[in-house]
Parts: structure tokens; C-alpha cells; sequence
């Protein structure tokens, strides 16, 4: 029973991770406020809407508060909870590729509210999962050329999910080519010599 269970999270976790990173991706170009100069300079062509609370996200046009880890790229984590607030709150901006974990941006949205729609599959997603876990970091940041990757917390059940998003470009392929393994200093240094790490995962 407990198999199952981690085996249905890992895949809805996976699933999550590429959802998750297209939801945001509406928001960063759709949102008005983070598209300010561009509605000023009247460039855009894309349409622009006022998305509910989109510092749900860890999308803000600071990027939000620094907190103890300056170098990450999410300067504060996402709750699943937030998530799904956000979610339910924008539902109408979305839609979705059929069966894909893609989502695209809703362009007859215009007067619709979210009560208006279904609620999404990633909606489901997490309601199903039911944790109180927190994605403590999410690199999107350079999606079209590298890679992107989650780390998800969930001290109720004592776990951490590292999550890589598969295969989507060019420079991915070449990365997946370096198939040998080579260990890695500071890991090697707490994990020991027989740890090794895939070398195109280690940026090589």
C-alpha cells in the first residue's frame, strides 16, 4: 500500500513540476504588471489581463523578498495551498492542451470569471496529493536552453522530491549524450566515493 502510494506521488509530483512551470509562464507574459513597459511602449501584441495575486507564485516585478538564500530562484517557497488558491482564483486565464501537462494562455477570457470554468487538472492534481508540501525551489528562469528542475518539501511525510523536467531542446540532447558517471567533490565529500552523478547532470 505504501508502494503505491510513493509511486502515485512521484508521478503526480512529476506531472506537477511541467504544469507548473507553464501556468507561470502565462503569468509572466500575460500579466499585466509584469508587463508594464512593454503596455507603456505599446510593443506588445499579446494580450494583457490582471491576474488574482500572482506573488502566489513567487511572481512579482521585484521578484519578492530576499530571504537566508540569495542565490536561489524563487526568493521564497510556493505551498501547495497557495498554489491551489491561485489556481482557483484564475482558472478562467487557462487551457489546456489535451492530454498534455501544458497550459496555455485562455484569449476568450474577457469578462469571464473563474467560477465560470472547471476546475483544472492540476487543480485535481493537488487535491489528490493533499500535503502540505512546498516547492522550495523552481528554475524556469533559462527554460528555453537549460534545464529545469524542482525541489519539493514535505516535512509531514519527511520527504524531498528532486525533480528534472525531461528532454525539450536542443541543448537537453546534448546534455543527455554525456552518459557517463564521474563523482563530484562536495558530494562525494558526505555521500562517499560510490556516490557518481550522470555527467550531464552535473554541467559538464
Amino acid at each position: 500500500m505504501l508502494s503505491s502510494y510513493l509511486s502515485f506521488t512521484k508521478s503526480k509530483v512529476s506531472t506537477l513540476m511541467y504544469e507548473l512551470y507553464t501556468i507561470r509562464e502565462v503569468v509572466r507574459q500575460h500579466d499585466i504588471t509584469l508587463n508594464e513597459e512593454t503596455e507603456k511602449e505599446g510593443e506588445g501584441k499579446k494580450k494583457l489581463v490582471a491576474f488574482d495575486s500572482p506573488e502566489l507564485l513567487c511572481l512579482t516585478k521585484d521578484g519578492g523578498p530576499l530571504d537566508e538564500f540569495q542565490s536561489r530562484a524563487l526568493k521564497y517557497p510556493i505551498s501547495y495551498t497557495n498554489l491551489l488558491e491561485f489556481l482557483k482564483k484564475n482558472r478562467q486565464f487557462f487551457k489546456q492542451k489535451p492530454g498534455k501537462a501544458t497550459y496555455l494562455f485562455n484569449s476568450e477570457c474577457e469578462g469571464k470569471l473563474p467560477y465560470n470554468y472547471p476546475p483544472l487538472s492540476i487543480e485535481m492534481n493537488l487535491t489528490e496529493i493533499h500535503d502540505d508540501a512546498e516547492v522550495w525551489e523552481f528554475d524556469d528562469r533559462f527554460h528555453g536552453k537549460d534545464l529545469i528542475y524542482a525541489i519539493i518539501v514535505n516535512r509531514t511525510r519527511k520527504r524531498v522530491n528532486l525533480s528534472f523536467r525531461g528532454t525539450a531542446s536542443a541543448n537537453d540532447l546534448m546534455m543527455d549524450i554525456k552518459f557517463l558517471f564521474k563523482r563530484i567533490e562536495c558530494i562525494t565529500k558526505f555521500a562517499g566515493k560510490d556516490v557518481k552523478v550522470h555527467k550531464g547532470f552535473s554541467g559538464e
